[in-house]
């Protein structure tokens, strides 16, 4: 499994065209990447979001990577961003599930 998270603070009154991108986003990779974990949040209260995803693989991150909603959502987003959003590899140590 590969684990990220992408964090990134967008500009002033970018907030409605940014969430609007990135809920279309998540809807895509939810219904094109059955395997694929993500997840968007927003810092409460801040223009700064923090995503987590995983994949089950190299092969399946490519594909994300590569599809159209991907580059869709880098179209709006890193315009709107104060810097380039930073991608992180993280790796699990111990989780709950519940």
């Amino acid at each position: 499994m590969i684990r990220l998270i992408a964090e990134y603070r967008i500009k002033p009154r970018t907030e409605a065209r940014v969430l609007t991108a990135v809920k279309t986003f998540v809807a895509a990779v939810h219904r094109d990447e059955p395997q694929t974990e993500y997840r968007a949040y927003r810092l409460t209260d801040t223009n700064e979001f923090l995503h987590i995803m995983a994949f089950p693989d190299e092969s399946a991150q490519n594909v994300h990577q590569q599809a159209s909603y991907t580059r869709d959502l880098v179209e709006v987003l890193y315009p709107n961003c104060e810097e380039p959003p930073k991608f992180t590899l993280i790796e699990s140590v111990e989780q709950s599930d519940a």
